[in-house]
């Protein structure tokens, strides 16, 4: 240091840390769609919800029952979101996600979906929902012959569809509540 006649000096030296970490807080995340315990009867069940972060969401993953899942996620927008969330999201206001997830397999009963949102950092935040598989009863309807017609002869065609959101595994027809051996095997037509 110089004073106003030109006189220097030198003082003790002094040593400061300079840290430039920036704290990188978790993502936010939520799912929407189920509901907690929704009961699901369909094959495909639509998951959707939400993640934000001041870095913005690349990634995603999901399990089921805690086992890794492989789902094709959509974005989309969620303006209100990002209104009700302000961390500055750079992918505002497009923070909305959505899957679908082939139950094809699960057993009736409970089940759990999680996803993981993953920021640009590497931050992780996870939230998951319980639902309820009901598998219902298949569906079948006899076209011909017609309700309240009558046939004669020693064969009849029958004409009619069965299905299940699992698939329709036998048919099996019975006329006055007797089973009744088919000449021709059912056809599958996928």
């Amino acid at each position: 240091a110089y004073d106003m006649c030109g006189n220097s000096g030198v003082s003790a030296s002094v040593t400061a840390t300079v840290s430039n970490t920036v704290p990188n807080n978790p993502p936010q995340v939520w799912i929407d769609v189920p509901a907690q315990n929704a009961n699901v009867t369909n094959r495909n069940l639509a998951v959707y919800g939400w993640a934000t972060d001041s870095g913005g969401v690349p990634s995603y993953t999901f399990t089921v029952d805690g086992q890794p899942r492989v789902l094709s996620v959509s974005r989309g927008p969620r303006a209100d979101v990002c209104n009700a969330v302000p961390v500055g999201d750079p992918n505002c206001p497009n923070v909305g996600w959505g899957v679908t997830l082939d139950t094809y397999g699960l057993a009736a009963g409970a089940h759990t979906i999680a996803v993981t949102a993953i920021d640009n950092l590497g931050a992780t935040a996870s939230i998951s929902r319980t639902f309820q598989i009901v598998n219902a009863s298949p569906t079948a309807w006899v076209g011909y012959p017609n309700l309240g017609r009558t046939v004669s002869g020693s064969s009849v065609n029958v004409v009619g569809w069965a299905r299940d959101t699992d698939g329709v595994e036998s048919v099996r027809l019975e006329m006055d509540n007797q089973p009744v051996a088919l000449t021709y095997p059912w056809v599958r037509i996928p």
